[in-house]
């Protein structure tokens, strides 16, 4: 877990997913819509998106935003979230 903070100062934490194997591929982030935790990715299943994923090679990371329902007056929309990593959308 590696907590930081975001630009308009709230806390947030990255939490690194790690397989049984190193990644083969780039870094996902899978991130959550307000009102829910990065736990929603993980339910007490055999099988999840999140291991899909790192079966698949990527290197898995969760955001935990620490949003909630209240959250939702301020200004703030999903798509604040949508980036590439290589800043260019």
């Amino acid at each position: 877990m590696q907590p930081f903070t975001a630009r308009d100062g709230r806390p947030l934490t990255v939490v690194h997913v790690e397989g049984q194997h190193p990644p083969t591929r780039g870094p996902v982030l899978v991130v959550h819509g307000a009102g829910v935790r990065a736990e929603l990715f993980r339910p007490p299943l055999p099988r999840t998106v999140v291991d899909a994923l790192i079966d698949d090679g990527w290197d898995v990371w969760l955001l935990r935003s620490h949003f909630t329902w209240r959250d939702l007056a301020a200004v703030w929309a999903d798509d604040c979230c949508a980036c590439r990593a290589d800043g260019a959308g």
